[in-house]
C-alpha cells in the first residue's frame, strides 16, 4: 500500500450526506491527508442522490441498502437508528413514552427526500410489530439541518446514531423509546463496478475500511 500510496496522486470526488460529513467523516480526515497528501479530496456534501458516472464521482457513501445494481458497495459499518430530543424539549413537553403518544401529543422534526419530497416516517417496531409515524411539524431536506433543529429543541425525531454521537455524549441530546428504535441500517461506500479502480479511489476506500472497522 505504500508503494500505491506514494505513486497516488490527483484529484478523488466523493459525495455523502451532510450530517456524514460534518460529524463523522471531515473530523477524521487529517488522518488520511498526512497519510496521502498528494490525493485532492473534492466533496460534494448534501442529500440530494448523485449520478456517478454523469457528473463524475468516484464514489458516494450513503445509509441504507444499495439500490442500483449496476453499481458496487462495501459496508463500512451498521448504524444504529434512534430516536432522539433536546433535555429542554424533554423538560418542557415531557418524554413520549410510545409511538401514539408521540404521534398525538408531541413535535416532531421530520426528514424529506431531496430529490421527491416525500417525508420519511419514523419508525419503530415493538413485540414484532412496526409502527409508522409520517406526520412532521417541522423538518428539512438536509440530514445537518435535521439534527440541528433536534438539538436546539424543535421536537423529537429520528436520525442515526453515529452522526449525532458528539451529542448524545455532551447531553445536548438525549434518546427516547429505546427499545422502539432498535432498526440497524448499513453506512456503505458505493462506487462504479469498472474492472481496475484507480489507485487513489483503492486508497481511499481501504482507508475507510481499516477506519471504520470497528465503528461506532
Amino acid at each position: 500500500m505504500r508503494d500505491m500510496g506514494a505513486a497516488a496522486r490527483g484529484r478523488l470526488r466523493i459525495d455523502l450526506h451532510s450530517s456524514l460529513a460534518g460529524f463523522v467523516l471531515i473530523p477524521l480526515l487529517s488522518e488520511f491527508r498526512e497519510r496521502y497528501p498528494d490525493i485532492q479530496l473534492a466533496f460534494g456534501v448534501g442529500d440530494r442522490p448523485v449520478n456517478l458516472i454523469e457528473e463524475g464521482v468516484d464514489c458516494v457513501i450513503r445509509a441504507g441498502e444499495l439500490a442500483d445494481s449496476s453499481l458496487k458497495a462495501k459496508t463500512l459499518y451498521k448504524d444504529q437508528l434512534i430516536t432522539c430530543a433536546s433535555p429542554d424539549y424533554l423538560k418542557r413537553y415531557g418524554v413520549p413514552e410510545s409511538p401514539e403518544d408521540l404521534e398525538a401529543n408531541h413535535k416532531i422534526v421530520g426528514y424529506f427526500s431531496a430529490a421527491t419530497g416525500e417525508a420519511w416516517p419514523l419508525r419503530f417496531r415493538s413485540r414484532g410489530r412496526e409502527k409508522q409515524i409520517v406526520r412532521f411539524d417541522i423538518a428539512a431536506n438536509d440530514s445537518a439541518s435535521q439534527i440541528t433543529m433536534l438539538v436546539n429543541g424543535l421536537g423529537v425525531g429520528q436520525t442515526h446514531a453515529s452522526v449525532v454521537a458528539r451529542f448524545l455524549r455532551s447531553g445536548e441530546l438525549v434518546t427516547v423509546m429505546d427499545e422502539m428504535t432498535s432498526m440497524r441500517i448499513p453506512i456503505s461506500v458505493i462506487y462504479p463496478p469498472t474492472k481496475q479502480l484507480n489507485a487513489r479511489l483503492r486508497l481511499f476506500i481501504d482507508w475507510l475500511s481499516e477506519r471504520f472497522a470497528d465503528y461506532p
